[in-house]
C-alpha cells in the first residue's frame, strides 16, 4: 500500500529498475495535506515517486532521495550518503530505501521496530511499507517483514516462494506469485485479505488501509476488503488498466491511453481534481488522502503565493526532450494580471526552460490565477496566488495644535516590498489638515514617509486620514488638530498710576505663521494699550508695552486679547502711588543715639522721584518726610532717640499712597559701665582726672551727674559731658589740703539710676 510507485512498468521483473519518468515539475499531488502537495521547485529528474501518509520520498536519477512533507517523526531525514537507491517506499511516518547491492535502509518512526532493517538482510529486490510494518521481496522469491505484527502482517506464511511482487496494506501483507495466484496474510477485519475465489492472472497488487486491489494480465482490476467509500466496487466497464494503486480510502486505476480512473472517498477532492488533465504518465495513491500523477509536459513557478506586483520564475518540463530544432511551448495566463511571455523555447536535447512571470500590483483581497502551458492540443497548468496589497497608516503625531510649529509626519506601511514602485492614495476629511494626494513606495521598500500641513481651528477636530490603493481603503487612523489658546498676563499686574507695565499674550503653541492678536482696553481714559500686538512665526507670545495714568484710588481696567477667536480678558490694577510695601526700623536702640530706618517701594518711584510721610510717637524724632529717587524703590532716613531714664516704646509710621505701615522701637535707657581715675593718692592741693565709660556710643552729647563725697577736700563739677560719637568723657578733680590727716573721698558718676565711684586719697 505504502510503496506507491509512479511506475510498475515491469512488476514481474525481480528488480524494480524503473526508467528515469521526468523531471519533477512534472509532478502533480492532489489531496488535503499542504504538506506534501507543493512539490519542491528544482527537483531534478525522478525515477520514482512514494508517497506515504503525509510525506512524499523522490528517487532521482543519479540514485540520491529527496523528502518533503510531515516531519514531526523525522520521515523526511534522508541519511546522510545515501546513494545508490534504486527504489523507495513508504509507511505511514517511515521511510524505506533500497540500494543497487541489495542492502535496505530506513529512517523515521520506529515506535514497533518498523526502520529496524534485520541484520544481514541482503538480496533485496523490491521493498513495501503498511502503517507500522516492513516488507522486503529477495532475489530467491522469499519474502522477510518486519515492525507491528499485532495482526500477523509480518508473519510470513511458511515454505512461501517464488514471489515476484509484494504489498503492503494498512495492517496486512499480500504476496503475487509467479502463476500469477496471489498469497495474503495479517489483519482479516474488513476481509482484506480473504482473495476472491479463483483469482489468477494477476499481474500486479495494491494494498490500501483496510481493502485490497488485483490487476489482471487482460487489463481489468479486482478490488476487495472495506468499501466504507466504495473503495472495493471497480466501475463496471474498466479495461484498458496498466497499473493500480489503493489508498487509504480511494482506489487510482492508471490505463495504457495515459487516463485515470479513480473511485472512493473524494472528500479532500483528490479524484475530482483528476477531470480534464491531459494524458498521464502514471499516477498513484497516496497511504492518506491524496493522489499522485505523472505528466509529460510540466509547467510550475518558484513561488506559487507572492505578494502582488512581484516577481517570480516560471519552468516549462518536458519528459522527452525535443529533437533537433527545439520546441516552442506556448504559455498563457488566466488572470489578467500576471503576465508571462507568448511562449517559451525549450532547446533540442533539455528538458527544462525557464521564463519569467510579472505580476500586477492589487488591491483585490487575493488572487488566484492559472499558468498555462500547450503541447500537442493538451494544455498543462499551474496555479499562482497574488497576496494583494494591504497597508497602514501612522503618524508620529496624533495631537498637535493647528497652525503650529509641529511638525507631524504621516508614516505609510505596505505589507511587504514589490518589485516595482507602489503609488497609494492618502486623504484627509478635513481641508485644514493637508496630506498629498499620493505616495510612492519604491521597489524594495515597504515604508514611505510624508508631511503634515495644518492650519489654525477654532475648535478640537477629529480629523481622519484614509490610505487606499486603485479605490480601495487599505487602512485609515484619526488624528486630533487642537485649537490656538492664549493666556493674558501683565508684569506687574498692579502699577502706580501714571507707571508703565508690560503686557504679555502667550499662545499654546509656538507658531508657524506670524498672527496679530487683537488688543481691547477697557477703559482708554486710564490706560494707553495698542491695537494689536503682533507675535513672530516659531514664537509662542508677544510683548506689548501699557501706559497709565495717575489715579487718586484703586481702578481696575481691562484688557482683552482675542486670540482664535476666542476673548481672554485680564484686569489691570492701579493704585494712587508711590505705594510703601516695606517699613524698616531697628527693634530697639539706645537713647541719645540716631539709627536707620527705611522705606521699601512696589515699584520703582517714578520720574520726579516719590515722598514718603514720616511720623512718630514716643522718645525719639524723625524727619516729616523721606525722598525716593527716580527709578529707586528704597530710600533710608535717620530715627534719633532721646535720653531716658527708663526703656520706653515710640513708633515709626510711613505713607506711601493709599498704604501707611507703623513699626515699633524700644527706647533703653544709656547706662554707666566704668569710672577710673588717672591716680588714686594725691597731695592736697594737686589734680586728678577722672574718666566716664557709656555701656553704648552715644550720637548724642551725653549729660553724666557726679557728685563727690567730701567737696572741702576733692571738688568736682556737678555734671559732665560725652560727647556725640563717644563712649566715654573727662573731668577734673581739684583737691585741697585735708588738714592733718589724710582723707579719703569718694568721687561717683551717675546715669539714669546707674553709678559708679571711685576713692581718692589726699594726703596733707
Amino acid at each position: 500500500m505504502f510503496s506507491r510507485s509512479l511506475s510498475f512498468r515491469s512488476l514481474l521483473l525481480p528488480l524494480l529498475s524503473l526508467a528515469a519518468l521526468a523531471p519533477a515539475q512534472t509532478l502533480k499531488i492532489f489531496g488535503d495535506s499542504d504538506y506534501i502537495n507543493l512539490v519542491p521547485a528544482s527537483l531534478g529528474v525522478v525515477k520514482q515517486v512514494a508517497v506515504g501518509g503525509q510525506h512524499v520520498l523522490a528517487l532521482k536519477s543519479d540514485g540520491t532521495v529527496r523528502a518533503w512533507g510531515n516531519h514531526v517523526f523525522d520521515q523526511n531525514d534522508v541519511p546522510a550518503g545515501l546513494s545508490g537507491v534504486v527504489q523507495v517506499a513508504t509507511g505511514y511516518n517511515h521511510s524505506l530505501a533500497l540500494k543497487s547491492n541489495g542492502t535496505v535502509v530506513a529512517w523515521g518512526l520506529d515506535d514497533y521496530g518498523q526502520s529496524t532493517v534485520p541484520a544481514g538482510l541482503t538480496g533485496v529486490v523490491q521493498i513495501a511499507g503498511g502503517i507500522r510494518h516492513s516488507v522486503a521481496l529477495k532475489s530467491d522469491g522469499t519474502v522477510v517483514a518486519w515492525g507491528g505484527n499485532g495482526d500477523n502482517q509480518c508473519s510470513v506464511p511458511a515454505g512461501l516462494t517464488n514471489v515476484v511482487q509484494i504489498a503492503a496494506g494498512g495492517i496486512h501483507t499480500m504476496a503475487l506469485k509467479a502463476d500469477g495466484t496471489v498469497v495474503a496474510w495479517g489483519s482479516n477485519n474488513y476481509g482484506q485479505r480473504t482473495i476472491p475465489a479463483g483469482l489468477s492472472g494477476v499481474v500486479q497488487l495494491s494494498g490500501g488501509y483496510f481493502h485490497s486491489v488485483a490487476l489482471k494480465s487482460d487489463g481489468t482490476v479486482v478490488a476487495w476488503g472495506w468499501n466504507s467509500w466504495n473503495q472495493s466496487i471497480v466501475p463496471a466497464g474498466l479495461t484498458g488498466v496498466q497499473s493500480v494503486s489503493a489508498g487509504g480510502n480511494h482506489t487510482v486505476a492508471y490505463k495504457t491511453d495515459g487516463s485515470i480512473v479513480a473511485w472512493g472517498r473524494d472528500y479532500e477532492g483528490q479524484i475530482s481534481a483528476l477531470a480534464g488533465l491531459p494524458p498521464a504518465l502514471s499516477a498513484v495513491a497516496g497511504q492518506g488522502l491524496n493522489i499522485a500523477v505523472l505528466l509529460p509536459v510540466g509547467v510550475e513557478v518558484d513561488q506559487h503565493v507572492i505578494q502582488s506586483g512581484g516577481i517570480t520564475t516560471g519552468r516549462v518540463t518536458l519528459v522527452d526532450a525535443p529533437g533537433p530544432g527545439g520546441a516552442n511551448i506556448a504559455l498563457s495566463a488566466e488572470s489578467p494580471s500576471v503576465h508571462v511571455p507568448a511562449t517559451v523555447f525549450v532547446p533540442a536535447g533539455a528538458h527544462t526552460a525557464t521564463f519569467p512571470v510579472t505580476t500586477d500590483v492589487l488591491a483585490t483581497p487575493l488572487v488566484k490565477s492559472h499558468i498555462y502551458a500547450i503541447r500537442g492540443g493538451f494544455t498543462y497548468s499551474t496555479e499562482l496566488s497574488l497576496y494583494a496589497v494591504s497597508g497602514s497608516v501612522g503618524p508620529t503625531q496624533w495631537t498637535f495644535v493647528g497652525g503650529s510649529v509641529s511638525k507631524p509626519a504621516l508614516y505609510v506601511y505596505i505589507n511587504s516590498p514589490r518589485d516595482s514602485d507602489v503609488t497609494l492614495d492618502l486623504k484627509s476629511s478635513d481641508p485644514r489638515l493637508k496630506v498629498p494626494a499620493s505616495t510612492t513606495i519604491p521597489a524594495g521598500e515597504v515604508v514611505g514617509r510624508v508631511s503634515m500641513e495644518h492650519e489654525i481651528v477654532p475648535s478640537a477636530q477629529t480629523v481622519t486620514l484614509t490610505l487606499s490603493f486603485k479605490g480601495a481603503t487599505l487602512s485609515t487612523t484619526d488624528v486630533t488638530l487642537r485649537p490656538l489658546t492664549g493666556t493674558l498676563t501683565f508684569v506687574p499686574t498692579e502699577v502706580v498710576g501714571g507707571t508703565s507695565t508690560t503686557g504679555y499674550v502667550q499662545l499654546n503653541a509656538a507658531l508657524a505663521h506670524p498672527l496679530s492678536i487683537a488688543l481691547t482696553n477697557g477703559d482708554a481714559t486710564k490706560l494707553g494699550v495698542p491695537a494689536s500686538v503682533a507675535i513672530a512665526a516659531g514664537d509662542r507670545g508677544g510683548y506689548f508695552p501699557v501706559t497709565s495714568v495717575a489715579v487718586d484710588s484703586v481702578k481696575y481696567v481691562p484688557v482683552t486679547a482675542t486670540v482664535n477667536g476666542k476673548a481672554v480678558t485680564t484686569k489691570v490694577k492701579l493704585i494712587a502711588g508711590p505705594t510703601i510695601s516695606i517699613l524698616n526700623v531697628p527693634t530697639y536702640a539706645y537713647g541719645n543715639q540716631i539709627v536707620t530706618g527705611s522705606v521699601i517701594l512696589r515699584e520703582p518711584a517714578p520720574v520726579g522721584g516719590t515722598t514718603v510721610a514720616l511720623s512718630k510717637s514716643g522718645p525719639i524724632s524723625v524727619p516729616s518726610t523721606v525722598f525716593v529717587p527716580a527709578g529707586m524703590s528704597e530710600a533710608s532716613f535717620p530715627i534719633t532717640t532721646s535720653d531716658v531714664a527708663a526703656a520706653a516704646n515710640a513708633m515709626v509710621t510711613a505713607t506711601g499712597g493709599l498704604v501707611t505701615i507703623s513699626k515699633p522701637i524700644e527706647v533703653r535707657p544709656v547706662t554707666l559701665t566704668a569710672i577710673s581715675l588717672n591716680t588714686y593718692i594725691v597731695t592736697g592741693g594737686t589734680t586728678v582726672t577722672g574718666t566716664v565709660t557709656l555701656a553704648t556710643l552715644v550720637q548724642v552729647n551725653t549729660v553724666i551727674q557726679l557728685t563727690s563725697q567730701t567737696p572741702g577736700v576733692a571738688s568736682v563739677p556737678a555734671t559732665m559731658t560725652i560727647m556725640a560719637g563717644s563712649k566715654t568723657g573727662t573731668f577734673t578733680i581739684t583737691t585741697f589740703a585735708p588738714g592733718a590727716v589724710a582723707k579719703n573721698v569718694k568721687i561717683t558718676a551717675s546715669k539714669n539710676g546707674t553709678s559708679e565711684y571711685r576713692t581718692l586719697k589726699v594726703n596733707p
